[in-house]
């Protein structure tokens, strides 16, 4: 009885230990309550969590808009150096950048290994670089149909048609000049109108 009496007076230590075990609650809910009851203020946490978040919050937002702009201008310059590369042919000159991002993203749906080599250009410069050189040739090839020569040559051969031409009305009849028409008054106007419908008919 040594040990039951030893244990006891040891369960007569615990300050609510048969409480707790009483109620339903176990030791350990116990000892919890009695630690968030027993704590100062100054242990106690405090918001400072959530306000540090809240002013941390303009500079996560700047840094996202940074990373943002970054990449759109990294993109923005991957997209100029693929329209250089692609107008250096002779035969693509003309277009504007506009006009070969429409077909290069059109050759990106149709050829899904474009638009993967794309995505990997930075990691894999060798596979972007063939792909749009693949890209170039089908682009070259779509306009091909198009001939500049007949263009030039519609051009010059309208230059050459107005060459030596004036803007002035040939006065064949030998009449009054525009200019003295506008000048008229009515009366003569009308007079002249008459002398000359009489001339016709």
């Amino acid at each position: 009885m040594a040990v039951t009496e030893g244990q006891n007076a040891a369960d007569g230590a615990q300050s609510g230990g048969a409480e707790a075990v009483a109620s339903g609650e176990s030791e350990l809910d116990t000892l919890l309550k009695e630690y968030e009851t027993d704590r100062t203020p100054e242990t106690k946490p405090n918001g400072d969590v959530g306000r540090v978040v809240q002013a941390l919050q303009p500079v996560v937002e700047y840094a996202r808009n940074s990373m943002a702009k970054d990449q759109a201008d990294a993109v923005q310059g991957d997209l100029d150096t693929a329209f250089k590369f692609v107008t250096e042919q002779e035969e693509l000159k003309s277009l504007k950048p506009a006009v070969v991002r429409g077909f290069l993203e059109a050759y990106g749906v149709d050829h899904p290994d474009f638009a993967k080599a794309f995505q990997n250009r930075k990691a894999q410069p060798e596979a972007w670089n063939e792909a749009l050189g693949k890209g170039r040739d089908w682009l070259k090839e779509e306009f091909s149909g198009f001939s500049k020569s007949d263009e030039r040559g519609d051009i010059e051969a309208a230059q050459a048609a107005v060459t030596g031409t004036t803007d002035q009305v040939p006065d064949s009849k030998g009449g009054p000049s525009p200019n003295d028409m506008f000048a008229m008054s009515d009366t003569k106007w009308a007079s002249y109108l008459e002398s000359e419908m009489e001339k016709v008919g």
